[in-house]
């Protein structure tokens, strides 16, 4: 497939990135990656989530989109969407 394959897709916004894989992970009867594997910004996690003590990965996410690829597509689809835009 020339610009890789897309599993799903899903909107964060509400519940944030947490919410959404763990929506994802149900409905295609999978598990879950392991938190440490997931990239958060260093700044947004230290001045805002310490500050307040909040979870980083619960934050509304407006304007996010979580697309699930093959990790050999990843590159191929992150290409494709930088074209797009």
């Amino acid at each position: 497939m020339r610009h890789g394959k897309i599993h799903s897709m899903h909107d964060p916004t509400e519940g944030g990135l947490a919410n959404a894989a763990h929506e994802v992970a149900a409905a295609a009867n999978v598990g879950l990656v392991r938190r440490k594997k997931i990239g958060i910004r260093s700044w947004k996690n230290a001045v805002l989530c310490n500050h307040y003590g909040l979870d980083p990965l619960g934050l509304i996410a407006s304007g996010s989109l979580l697309i699930m690829v093959e990790s050999s597509d990843s590159g191929k689809v992150i290409r494709s969407l930088g074209k797009a835009a």
